[in-house]
């Protein structure tokens, strides 16, 4: 009997070591379970890490759009009006295509010119430059809608507004908080700058008659008033000529003198820009003025090419601002002076003959 009940237990021990793994092979069973990839992660890519090839394709993208653009449609707009200047001195062309050429050669400078202005504007914005985007904002919004004669005057309300921030940049903090900030802190400035301006304006010690190397760009603040004064009269004139459209094509265009003669004691591209801007106000003046219908054509198209020229140079402002690399002659620091390098006395390798004789 005790063997009988023995035989079953055995049996009882032996089915269940078949029904239930060992510890081992559990614990083997589970590691297998958790190397097995899950279905969600058989769905998620991992990112591609940024080659160099995918950057470089970035920045000559960024490059040709911010400024390969502006000088190919500059370059295509300017070379436009000196055609059409060319087709009212030909005699044997026709109104249809005079008319023609002036069109098309004044869209394509708007169509530039704005282009070129909404990109510095973002710049500006972006940088957290507030007021300088807000007057390169206004170049937009008045000149798109400008008549040829009034192509150079409307221009006034941008660049009035630009001239006046531009000297008072030494004036309001390098590192704005941002855009509105910005904006605050130049009007909270402007006093201070204004009496700086005019106070002792016919004394020796003018801010406004004083050496190219001592200028702090208070000339060109005071003639900016110049430039948005004129253009807000041409605005009121309207369209068409007038004896206030000439008031204000004067005030325009010797306030434009007047800053243009300071941006010479300015930085790189404000110095191209102004040689280019006094060539544009005098020949705006002479459309302005004169009676023949020809010549007023002619230097008007020659006008706005050089205006074209001298925008492109002159928002490039903008750029040299955000680098800080703008300043008038007077900010520039001088370099410190180096001490010169002792002169190079060349001297025999020594040898271990030369070693031994010595």
């Amino acid at each position: 009997m005790r063997r009988v009940i023995e035989t079953n237990a055995n049996h009882q021990a032996s089915d269940s070591s078949l029904v239930s793994p060992k510890p081992s092979e559990e614990k083997q069973e589970t590691q297998a379970i958790k190397a097995e990839p899950q279905e969600d992660n058989l769905h998620q890519v991992p990112p591609k890490p940024e080659t160099n090839k995918d950057q470089d394709f970035k920045n000559e993208l960024k490059d040709f759009v911010l400024n390969k653009i502006p000088i190919v449609g500059y370059a295509i707009a300017t070379a436009g009006h000196f055609v059409s200047a060319l087709m009212h001195v030909s005699s044997g062309s026709s109104n249809k295509i005079k008319d023609f050429c002036d069109k098309t050669s004044l869209n394509i400078s708007k169509v530039a010119n704005v282009y070129n202005y909404l990109i510095t504007t973002y710049r500006a914005f972006e940088n957290k430059l507030g007021l300088d985007a807000l007057s390169r904002a206004l170049y937009v919004a008045f000149v798109p809608f400008a008549d040829q004669e009034d192509f150079y005057l409307y221009s006034g309300f941008s660049s009035g507004l630009t001239n006046i921030e531009q000297p008072q940049k030494r004036l309001v903090s390098n590192a704005p908080k941002s855009n509105r900030k910005n904006i605050i802190e130049h009007i909270k400035v402007f006093p201070a700058m204004w009496k700086e301006t005019v106070t002792g304006i016919f004394t020796k010690n003018s801010k406004i008659f004083c050496s190219r190397s001592k200028d702090q760009g208070h000339l060109m603040h005071l003639f900016a008033h110049g430039n948005f004064l004129g253009a807000l009269l041409g605005l009121i004139a309207g369209r068409g000529s007038s004896p206030l459209k000439k008031v204000a094509s004067l005030i325009r265009n010797v306030g434009s003198v007047g800053v243009d003669i300071s941006m010479l004691n300015c930085s790189d591209a404000s110095k191209k820009s102004g040689i280019a801007y006094i060539s544009t106000a005098l020949l705006d003046l002479v459309q302005a003025f004169s009676d023949n219908p020809v010549l007023q054509r002619v230097t008007n198209h020659i006008s706005i090419s050089m205006n074209n020229l001298a925008n492109y140079f002159y928002t490039l402002g903008t750029k040299e601002a955000i680098e800080g690399d703008f300043s008038f002659n007077a900010d520039k620091q001088e370099k410190p002076k180096t001490k010169p390098k002792p002169a190079l006395t060349l001297v025999p390798p020594v040898t271990p003959a030369l070693a031994q004789a010595a």
